[in-house]
């Protein structure tokens, strides 16, 4: 058969004396794509690609026993799964070895590489790290990984190998403990194997603090201005110009979503916060109407996922100026009391004044709310 290693013949007696064998081609080498008999001869072809320029050479090994049983542990001894053996290559060149197309042999793998050798803080478990893969003299090997005991496996219990992906099994702080060491084996079909320590580095992650709606005011009658707080200043134009930020909104009684368009040129970096400015006549596009009261979720893509996976929640309500989620007589008299006055908190439409226009505003909302379980952060 064409994957036969070799093949055996002896004279026509049946004794098996003297018995020859032929080699043909060893277990990684190129094997010949047809083996016939015809009549005292045996033929076999092989197919080769040779590159211009490249060499490639096809060898033979015949071996000769006193009977068929010297000869078979003469070839056995001749070639193994991952070299010659005996005297076969004493006289062959390294070039001339790497060059025999049926006789290549399984060598140790020389590397082991990993795609990505950081993860992000506070990452669920079973986060994907990076990706393994092995360098290795011979084309076409397979490889299995595994995290093995030895020099630098020290954090081996933080993570584990599915397949040829890093994974972790835990839950990192950057503030507790920065890098991780491990130590991968990649081990090739025929048991081979190189082994390698790597370094994890966990990666800070800027955390969303809360948001402040208005400047801090407690009205939410009008609202231009949403500040997104928060622990640091790093990442967070990188956050907005990458489309991180996603605002709803639903009725005042949490109902009928829908989003809201943001673009940058809409933020700002303020400090530790992103800045939201929704325009002079601030969030619905009009000071003076109700459009844009509403119950709004703010998601943030904190990791760079696509998942918006932290939310915060605030809302508008016209006429509201002491933010309690309803507009009722309380207000009324607030905006009453501060007429001629520039008292933000008392400005309901926030043209800068309170005067006869916002209580005329207030008045035509009177009864309005905010459904009273919706949760507001600020």
């Amino acid at each position: 058969e064409p994957t036969d290693w070799w093949f055996g013949t002896d004279d026509g007696d049946g004794l098996g004396a003297p018995a020859v064998i032929h080699l043909v081609h060893g277990p990684h080498g190129l094997t010949p794509s047809s083996v016939a008999v015809i009549e005292d001869n045996v033929d076999w072809t092989f197919n080769l690609t040779v590159a211009p320029g490249e060499t490639k050479r096809l060898a033979t090994f015949t071996i000769l026993g006193n009977t068929r049983a010297d000869a078979i542990s003469a070839v056995n001894a001749l070639i193994t799964a991952d070299s010659f053996g005996g005297e076969a290559a004493t006289f062959l060149t390294s070039t001339e070895l790497a060059s025999l197309a049926n006789f290549q042999f399984n060598h140790t793998p020389t590397d082991v590489a990993l795609s990505s050798v950081s993860v992000a803080e506070n990452q669920p478990t079973g986060a994907a790290i990076g990706t393994l893969s092995t360098v290795d003299p011979d084309v076409g090997n397979a490889f299995s990984y595994s995290l093995v005991t030895g020099t630098g496996s020290i954090d081996n219990a933080s993570f584990e190998i599915v397949g040829d992906t890093l994974k972790t099994t835990a839950v990192f702080n950057y503030e507790t403990k920065s890098s991780y060491s491990i130590r991968v084996r990649s081990t090739d079909q025929n048991g081979l194997y190189v082994e390698k320590v790597f370094t994890i580095q966990i990666t800070n992650v800027t955390e969303l603090g809360g948001i402040d709606t208005q400047l801090g005011q407690t009205q939410r009658s009008y609202v231009r201005y949403l500040d997104v707080l928060f622990d640091r200043p790093d990442d967070i134009m990188s956050m907005v110009n990458n489309g991180r930020f996603q605002l709803t909104k639903r009725d005042l009684n949490g109902l009928n979503p829908t989003g809201v368009s943001l673009n940058p040129g809409m933020f700002s970096a303020v400090g530790n916060s992103a800045r939201l400015d929704f325009g002079v006549n601030g969030l619905g596009g009009n000071r003076n109407t109700t459009a844009g009261d509403g119950y709004y979720e703010l998601g943030v893509d904190m990791d760079g996922n696509g998942s918006f996976e932290s939310k915060k929640y605030f809302y508008r309500l016209l006429g509201d100026v002491n933010g309690d989620r309803k507009v009722d007589s309380a207000d009324s008299s607030l905006v009453t009391s501060a007429f001629g006055t520039t008292n933000p908190n008392r400005d309901v439409n926030g043209d800068g004044t309170v005067n006869a226009n916002d209580r005329t505003l207030l008045l035509r909302s009177l009864g309005r709310k905010l459904k009273d379980d919706l949760f507001a952060d600020d």
